[in-house]
């Protein structure tokens, strides 16, 4: 819960903590949401991560993050793009467990 947002600013324990709070979706705590959407629109923050973000905010706020990941589907770079196929596959993949 709180313990994952915090470390939503720890970049030692970030994509830990980005992908728990995806897996969790719905479930995650509220303030989950805004930290993620921040962390997305960070211009300083690697655009990896803030794909990262985007990936677990669309299944917190699917309207939010799925916009922010065509957004960076639209890249220039190679690595933001491919981190995005990624998300993606990642999302399709916690949808299959979630309907199991």
């Amino acid at each position: 819960g709180p313990a994952l947002v915090r470390a939503l600013e720890d970049r030692e324990y970030r994509e830990r903590a980005l992908e728990a709070l995806a897996a969790l979706g719905a479930d995650a705590p509220r303030e989950a949401a805004i930290k993620l959407r921040a962390l997305a629109e960070r211009w300083w923050v690697a655009r990896v991560t803030r794909v990262r973000a985007a990936y677990a905010l669309a299944r917190i706020e699917p309207a939010r993050g799925e916009s922010l990941l065509r957004g960076f589907e639209r890249s220039l770079f190679p690595s933001v793009r491919e981190a995005v196929a990624d998300a993606r596959r990642g999302l399709a993949q916690l949808d299959a467990d979630a309907r199991r």
